[in-house]
């Protein structure tokens, strides 16, 4: 939520704009069903940080990737978890071209 904010977490993770400054402040939890996708969002976006600026990161979880076939790696993270995301990370990483 610090990094993509609060309405764009919510759009991502399609919540209502106002839960993930809930969630932060302690006011409430993720539900079992948004749960699983946060820590994955979570994890895919630390993970992010060590290779780009912050303000690059939303727009590269919502933009087409090359790594993941033209897909938004948002929606792989929904579909398939973390597992293909972060792999495309390592490959953009490593300067691999697809």
């Amino acid at each position: 939520v610090r990094v993509l904010g609060n309405r764009r977490t919510a759009a991502l993770l399609g919540v209502a704009e106002s839960q993930p400054s809930r969630w932060r402040n302690a006011v409430e939890v993720p539900s079992a069903q948004v749960a699983p996708l946060l820590v994955d969002l979570d994890h895919v976006v630390a993970r992010l940080q060590l290779i780009w600026d912050e303000e690059i990161i939303g727009d590269w979880l919502e933009g087409p990737n090359a790594f993941l076939e033209g897909s938004r790696p948002i929606d792989v993270l929904r579909i398939n978890g973390s597992g293909p995301v972060l792999e495309a990370i390592e490959a953009e990483a490593a300067g691999a071209y697809a």
